[in-house]
């Protein structure tokens, strides 16, 4: 390395204005040369206060200079070394937003947003339950509607505001951090949320009660910021980065195209919120240069996400997957294919398998049942309009209770069908599992050694979370009925490894027969039957199914699968 001095080289005035070197320019002493070549001066650092990182671009912004000669990259340095020194000092970019006790006693107002408010809440507090922000669609209301709650609270834009609380029937997650994002949402500026809640406070010897407290109401007139709610068309646009913070069951089923998990609990350690390092290594997989939206159904729990990322200085938003769902295109299950085994059958167990694909319903038809009898390929179906829970129960809000399927002069309604697959069980019992990544993007198949994948149910095809660009199948099932057109049996189908739906019907007391088979699939709110699609004999004559052959005893680890 070659140093430099005003002595050692001839530069003339005209060039030396373009070197960076400080020494060159005889601005300074060898010994801080480096140092000041990238922007600092360790010395300052040491014997005062850094610069925050706001004030830093607050200053950038009005065009101030730490010196004359600092040229762009210089000052970017700077104000990252500033930035970091303040992460550094408290943990978090925007540690305001959490409360310590302390901050809560001295609070206008300390808010209880949960439903235990009746049995004990922090003395002094007021009860402002958290669903009252959320309308009848389970989305959160309009700036207007939040801030007539506020204001009918006793709360005013210029109070500053603590708030906790926990949902019970939510699995008893904070729900603070949802009324925050509200308060924020509507400009409120002197608002936190006590970190370690209710238990934070009772720790802390600090006095709890029962008595309900109230306060006169007041106009809460709102200003609001409107990059803190994100809506369908920005977040269907591809351009920002989602987080699903839902639970990973959820994110597993379905999710919006390009989303990533983190689950609420990721972000915390014991009720509190943790500290940035491992905040760091929770949002490791995401830009901070490029927004982010974090979405779950009603928003609580995306919420707390969103919080931890304010907290580390991303630009954040909160959407609502239920609006997601009530705007995203319709569509509609049709079956691919499906087949017994074996079939012809001798009385006992007869494996049903399926395939189903997701398309637009470009007609977002009425209900018409396709027919097949006997085929074991359809490939057009059309819909019932329907709700379905998470756990892929059907509830009845469509007009199926006046739809009717005829099956050889016996009729069975489709409300039958609904309520009859919907309640059915399963036989299948999970035969393979896999740990790891569970949001990978490239698959991976992972099979048990000497297991047919077609019949392997429960376990994870890595990289097929949440993988459907439409909407998944969140339930199927089977009806089975005689050439009475009784019904025999009824069984939930359960997707494999393969992306078949498999299900097994005990036929051992089953008379010899043909017996047709009725497939049913739900997707987007919609469930689509399939009319006898499939035909099983039993036989009693029948061969009986050939037991599988046992694998090889082997020794050590094998790999599995391909990966």
């Amino acid at each position: 390395m070659v140093s430099c001095t005003t002595a050692d080289l001839d530069i003339d005035e005209k060039h030396a204005g373009k070197w960076d070197c400080p020494e060159c320019k005889g601005q300074s002493n060898s010994s801080l040369a480096i140092f000041e070549f990238l922007g600092y001066n360790p010395t300052v650092i040491e014997a005062g206060t850094p610069k925050s990182a706001k004030q830093a671009r607050a200053d950038m912004e009005a065009g101030k200079e730490e010196t004359e000669d600092l040229n762009s990259a210089q000052r970017a340095r700077a104000e990252m070394e500033a930035e970091k020194a303040e992460r550094k000092a408290d943990g978090y970019i925007r540690g305001e937003f959490l409360a310590s006790v302390e901050d809560a006693k001295a609070a206008d107002v300390i808010l209880d947003v949960g439903s235990h408010y009746g049995t004990i809440h922090i003395k002094g507090a007021i009860p402002l339950y958290w669903e009252e922000l959320l309308d009848e669609n389970n989305n959160p209301k309009s700036a207007e509607e939040m801030a007539e709650i506020f204001g009918n609270a006793g709360i005013s834009p210029e109070d500053s505001v603590v708030i906790y609380g926990d949902c019970e029937p939510c699995d008893d997650i904070s729900v603070a951090p949802f009324v925050f994002w509200a308060m924020r949402y509507l400009g409120h500026d002197s608002v936190q949320v006590l970190d370690g809640g209710l238990d934070a406070w009772t720790s802390a010897g600090q006095p709890t009660e029962r008595v309900e407290n109230a306060r006169p109401a007041v106009t809460y007139t709102p200003r609001v910021r409107s990059g803190l709610m994100a809506d369908y068309e920005g977040v269907s646009s591809g351009d920002l980065q989602l987080v699903d913070a839902r639970v990973l069951r959820d994110f597993s089923a379905d999710k919006i195209a390009g989303a990533i998990h983190i689950d609420y609990s990721e972000v915390l350690t014991g009720g509190r919120m943790k500290g940035s390092d491992d905040l760091d290594r929770a949002f490791s997989g995401l830009d901070e240069e490029r927004p982010v939206v974090v979405y779950s159904y009603a928003g609580a729990r995306a919420a707390m996400v969103w919080l931890a990322l304010q907290l580390m200085g991303y630009e954040s938003s909160v959407y609502s997957f239920n609006d997601w769902e009530a705007r995203r295109p319709p569509v509609k299950a049709i079956l691919v294919s499906s087949r017994a085994d074996p079939n012809p059958a001798p009385p006992g167990p007869v494996k049903i398998f399926a395939t189903f694909d997701v398309v637009p319903d470009e007609a977002d038809s009425m209900p018409e049942f396709s027919e097949a009898e006997g085929s074991d390929e359809v490939t057009t179906t059309e819909t019932v309009e329907e709700a379905v829970f998470e756990d892929g129960g059907i509830d009845d809000i469509g007009p199926a209770e006046n739809l009717s399927i005829e099956t050889n002069g016996s009729i069975v309604s489709g409300a039958e069908i609904e309520d009859i697959i919907s309640n059915a069980t399963s036989m299948e019992k999970p035969t393979a599992k896999t740990m790891g990544c569970v949001a990978c993007f490239d698959p991976i198949l992972l099979y048990a050694s000497g297991s047919n994948p077609s019949e392997i149910t429960s376990g994870v095809k890595l990289g097929s979370i949440g993988g459907s660009a439409l909407a998944p199948i969140t339930a199927a099932g089977a009806l089975i009925q005689d050439s009475e057109g009784r019904v025999m049996a009824t069984i939930e189908l359960v997707p494999t490894l393969t992306d078949e739906y498999l299900g097994t019907w005990d036929a051992t007391g089953a008379p010899a027969g043909a017996y047709n088979v009725t497939l049913a699939a739900a997707t987007g709110g919609k469930t689509s039957y399939f009319e006898d699609v499939l035909t099983i004999e039993i036989d009693g004559s029948a061969p009986a199914p050939t037991a599988p052959t046992a694998p090889a005893a082997t020794d050590g680890i094998r790999k599995l699968g391909k990966y």
